[in-house]
């Protein structure tokens, strides 16, 4: 490929997770859309189907440039599956893509000339058949800027390493180090730094993602890489029965351990692919502690099972992929011509755990296509273009018991307008070339594994603004979620569009200017504690990611400058004997951080038979928020690193120098050791003026578990619950282990995705081994419950004072019994309460009789709610000589969410919630506490908070009633 840039600087094919910065488009090159016409830029069908993409390369004046060379590449992440190099006449090139060939991510095209100019544009699946139509304009320009990248290794330049760059805008730029270890690399006026790889001969390796930690500027000129040594680490393929697997390429990913994971990349010249004993040797894995990587196969036979280390080796197991079938479908509607339209289909049922199963298809002249599905999966199935979208569907396409084909059939309309504006700062300053997500979330469920799943996908799309800070993008009606991600700010705003309504977003950056925040610590007790003390800060904002390492002088004060509008900050004095935190939200003001003496937490790991449990790990984590969980893909609480302890042979730990007033987090392994499971086994906030008693964790069943209940007493307690909460009780009788009865039941009486008001009951199971007592009998003849035969499913109902309201025998062979079955739960659900009712007279009666009103929210499938609700009414006597007591479901009642957002105030707290208010509805406090919502109150925190609450509230409840109150409730 010729270039006219440096001849140590090549421009390279790019990563699928880039999009286009479309420049322009060419209106002389634009064709028809009718659905009248057959256009010329279409042929074939099928794995045949191509697309005529046409472009010209132009000086920025609009002038055709005769000498330019256009590489096109189609691409998915670093496999490239086709590459072109079309004639350029007159600035004019075309090439006919497969489209339905490869499964693609996207197609870059790179134009360079003689002189150094040059140009890129990546197209992503949703954007071709646009770019097909107007045709793509490549306006070239010659870099003006020169960034430096010094590689070193232990202080020691390296010379002569090759370096890689990935550019915000898709592109790569390569180049390799002089001998004093500096590469440098030009860059176009809009481009910025996203990722960069170094890697020498002599086994080094370096490189970081500029939007991870530590996070680093992409508009700076001079960056270091840092490198560390390498050694070949082999990467064994196997199947579950430990054969190996050959000719299998894959990639190996590695990064720097957590937190962080912040990826090296991928040298150019490495390709793994397993030799005869499935072996495959990575030449560039970094010797550091803790390193995070993974493995994926390129590969349409196999699908990894899971990744380890054993003896010095990475082995990934595999399994065969699942036969997949193919499936027909049709786009229709719209008023245009049909050809040309990407059909994406999603699941969560995927081969690989965690991952979605994403299948994609471009449609023929005829509006037709066809993908391979995985049997019985359900997909989310929807048209992904920049102009025209069709409503997301949810289906099977295929059904492997009866060998069914679900065509997928989506219909056309066109897109709604909706304007996306960036500004930031003070004066509003439009933000020009920043890309916009914007979604359209589709929830569905779905069966897996004999139970009811649910999700999210739908349709995304982006595009990048203008000059003056705006894109417009074509969206469906309904919800729509508008984002944007840079590396260092990030923000969202949802919007629900509406056809004729003016539709817009606007999303605004308040700090567009580092500023400078000075803080001080405020020692315990004297100014020694202040010597050396440390800071470390951290954004909690949601929006930023700002993290600083600071030391304090001889006064306790420091300073540093970010972005962030909030920030959490902790402070240790040099022996760790004092700590303190704070929350910095006045960065005008200066930050004050309080030391408190820090102070010891110890416990004891137990099996389920009570013995101790040695080396087992448990770690604390320190944090600090202000309760706003849920941030814009930025931090919202601040960490520090976890604290690790093992236990000792008597099963014992200690964590030492935890700070006070400062939410911490103490967890550990199961008894087995299960990846990505935990035990929690406290959250604590000690104070100064305590010292906490050993806690005793268990891990494992307790074999001395309680008495079994009788069914009597199951069905005493079920009632019980129903009349504390306005549910009614239903009673089901069948044999679940017949299959095709447990389906039936799942579906019908349990699956609240399928039939809401199954949340207004509260189920009990009865089956076959629960009548082998007699007396369990004796109450099921006192009931006049049936015997039931197999494959029937008896129910009955009951309301919230024991009567009977009905019952039914289901025989689930009857192709009527699920609507039997919903009839009968439309007609004995429980009236829908009204929260604003509730509410309101809750207020009257206590201003008649002079008391407060405590009102909690609650819902069907929450268990602490349940458990306050019993504990409420074990003590109604005494609450209610103080408390009108109120109770409102912020999802079965009418009102419910309103009404719960008025005592939640908005923030994310989960449920039970409570509030307490005098009888004026004036707040006098809530359940969220210094570690937030304490919910169903137990523990040392939860018993602290509350007691604060009764103390704040009560007038007519004595100390001695209160503390018998705090007493009843569990540790």
């Amino acid at each position: 490929m010729r270039t006219g840039n440096p001849p140590a600087i090549r421009i390279a094919g790019l990563v699928a997770a880039a999009m286009a910065i479309v420049i322009s488009s060419a209106s002389s090159l634009a064709r028809g859309d009718d659905e009248q016409s057959m256009p010329d830029w279409i042929r074939g069908s099928g794995n045949a189907l191509e697309m005529r993409l046409s472009g010209q390369v132009q000086r920025k004046d609009g002038q055709a440039v005769d000498e330019a060379s256009v590489r096109i590449s189609i691409d998915f992440n670093r496999q490239h599956f086709e590459t072109f190099t079309p004639e350029v006449r007159d600035g004019a090139f075309e090439v006919w893509i497969p489209v339905n060939k490869y499964h693609w991510y996207s197609v870059t095209i790179d134009a360079s000339c003689q002189d150094g100019a040059r140009a890129h544009e990546t197209i992503v699946r949703n954007q071709l058949r646009q770019r097909v139509i107007d045709g793509v304009v490549l306006q070239v320009e010659r870099p003006q800027r020169s960034v430096e990248f010094r590689l070193q290794h232990q202080g020691s330049a390296v010379a002569n390493a090759k370096l890689r760059v990935q550019l915000n805008n898709g592109a790569s730029l390569r180049t390799e180090a002089d001998a004093d270890g500096v590469a440098r690399i030009s860059l176009l006026p809009h481009e910025e730094l996203n990722a960069v790889t170094a890697w020498s001969q002599d086994q080094l390796i370096g490189g970081y993602q500029f939007s991870r930690k530590p996070i680093r500027d992409p508009k700076a000129d001079h960056h270091v890489v840092e490198m560390v040594t390498c050694r070949p680490r082999p990467v064994t393929l196997r199947d579950s029965e430990g054969k190996p697997i050959k000719d299998v390429p894959l990639e190996l990913q590695v990064a720097t351990p957590q937190p962080d994971i912040n990826f090296f990349g991928i040298p150019d010249d490495v390709i793994l692919v397993t030799d005869d004993n499935g072996v495959a040797v990575c030449p560039y894995f970094p010797e550091i502690d803790d390193v995070y990587c993974y493995a994926d196969l390129h590969s349409d036979e196999w699908r990894r099972v899971e990744s380890k280390y054993e003896q010095e080796a990475f082995v990934v197991t595999a399994k065969k992929a699942i036969e997949r079938h193919t499936v027909e479908g049709a786009v229709s509607g719209g008023d245009v011509f049909l050809g040309g339209f990407v059909v994406r289909l999603g699941s969560f049922q995927a081969e690989v755990e965690g991952r979605i199963d994403y299948v994609y298809a471009v449609t023929d002249a005829d509006g037709r296509f066809s993908v391979d599905v995985l049997p019985d999966a359900t997909y989310c199935a929807y048209v992904s273009d920049e102009r025209w979208v069709t409503p997301s569907i949810d289906l099977i396409p295929y059904e492997s018991a009866t060998q069914t084909q679900n065509p997928p059939k989506l219909r056309l309309v066109k897109g709604i307008p909706v304007q996306v504006r960036l500004t930031s700062g003070s004066d509003r300053k439009p933000i020009a070339k920043m890309r916009v997500h914007v979604g359209s979330n589709h929830s569905f469920t779905w069966q897996e594994d004999g139970k009811p799943r649910s999700g999210v996908l739908g349709r995304r799309s982006d595009g990048y603004t203008d000059d003056e800070g705006r894109v417009t993008v074509f969206v469906p009606a309904g919800d729509l979620e508008a984002s944007v991600y840079s590396t260092d700010w990030r923000a969202n705003q949802k919007i629900v569009v509406q056809a004729g309504a003016k539709n817009e977003v606007h999303l605004h950056r308040a700090v567009d200017k580092a500023v400078a925040v000075e803080g001080k610590i405020v020692p315990w007790q004297d100014d020694q504690e202040l010597k050396d003390a440390t800071i470390q800060i951290g954004a909690i904002d949601g929006e930023t990611g700002d993290e600083f390492s600071l030391k304090a002088d001889g006064e306790g004060k420091f300073r540093f400058e970010t972005k962030a509008t909030k920030l959490a900050a902790i402070a240790f004095s040099a022996d760790k004997r004092f700590a303190g935190s704070a929350i910095i939200k006045d960065l005008d003001r200066t930050a004050s951080i309080r030391l408190y003496p820090t102070k010891s937490f110890h416990g004891q790991i137990l099996d389920g038979e009570g013995q101790p449990v040695a080396s087992h790990p448990v770690r604390a984590s320190i944090r600090v928020s202000d309760g706003s969980r849920f941030g814009n893909g930025f931090p919202t609480t601040f960490s520090l690193p976890r604290i690790e302890r093992l236990t000792g042979q008597d099963g014992r730990y200690r964590f030492e120098s935890l700070p006070c007033k400062t939410e911490i987090s103490i967890r550990a392994d199961t008894l087995n050791h299960q990846p990505n499971q935990f035990r929690s086994i406290d959250t604590v906030y000690l104070l100064p003026d305590e010292e906490r008693e050993e806690v005793i964790t268990r891990l494992g069943k307790n074999e001395a578990s309680g008495d079994k209940k009788t069914l009597a007493e199951r069905f005493q307690i079920t009632q019980r619950d129903c009349r504390l909460n306005n549910f009614r009780q239903m009673v089901i009788l069948a044999d679940d282990e017949n299959e095709v009865v447990a389906d039936f039941i799942e579906k019908s009486l349990l699956d609240y995705a399928q039939q809401k008001k199954i949340t207004t009951f509260m189920q009990l199971r009865v089956v076959p081994s629960d009548l082998a007592d007699p007396v369990d009998q004796s109450f099921v003849e006192r009931m006049s419950w049936p015997a039931v035969k197999d494959g029937h499913v008896f129910i009955c109902a009951y309301d919230a004072d024991e009567n009977e309201l009905g019952r039914a025998m289901l025989n689930v062979a009857d192709a009527q019994s699920r609507s039997v079955a919903d009839e009968f739960i439309q007609q004995h659900a429980p009236p829908q309460q009204d929260a604003q009712q509730k509410w309101d007279k809750a207020f009257k009666t206590a201003q008649a009789s002079d008391r407060r009103v405590w009102i909690r929210t609650g819902q069907r499938y929450c268990g602490p709610c349940f458990r306050l609700s019993r504990w409420i009414d074990d003590h109604r006597d005494v609450l209610e000589k103080d408390f009108v007591l109120v109770k409102v479901d912020d999802v079965r009642d009418r009102h419910g969410f309103k009404v719960a957002k008025r005592l939640t105030q908005g923030r994310p707290v989960g449920v039970p919630f409570h509030s307490m208010f005098d009888a004026d509805g004036n707040l006098i406090t809530d359940s969220y506490g210094p570690i937030g919502n304490i919910g169903s109150m137990s523990g040392v925190e939860g018993k602290r908070h509350f007691r604060s609450m009764l103390d704040a509230a009560c007038v007519n409840i004595t100390p001695e009633e209160i503390e018998v109150l705090i007493e009843s409730l569990d540790d």
